[in-house]
């Protein structure tokens, strides 16, 4: 469970897992101060991209104001 504002990784992390949203919403956010591009509803899933090719977060993930959520994580070592 990610509280409501807390960050689930911030850009630049290693990646180690890929997330699917149980419930709740997450903001998806560049370096332009708080100024959230992409927010994710339940059911969606995340993460996949920079596990596939190796790379660092591009973004950082957030739970969205007001919304806590409840994520399903699957780590790259059980793949």
């Amino acid at each position: 469970k990610v509280q409501d504002g807390e960050y689930i990784y911030q850009k630049g992390d290693h990646p180690y897992d890929i997330y699917f949203i149980v419930s709740g919403r997450v903001n998806f956010l560049m370096d332009i101060g708080e100024c959230v591009f992409k927010a994710w509803p339940r059911g969606s899933y995340f993460g996949e991209i920079e596990i596939i090719f190796d790379k660092r977060r591009i973004c950082s993930a957030k739970a969205s104001q007001g919304s806590d959520c409840d994520l399903f994580t699957l780590n790259k070592k059980h793949y």
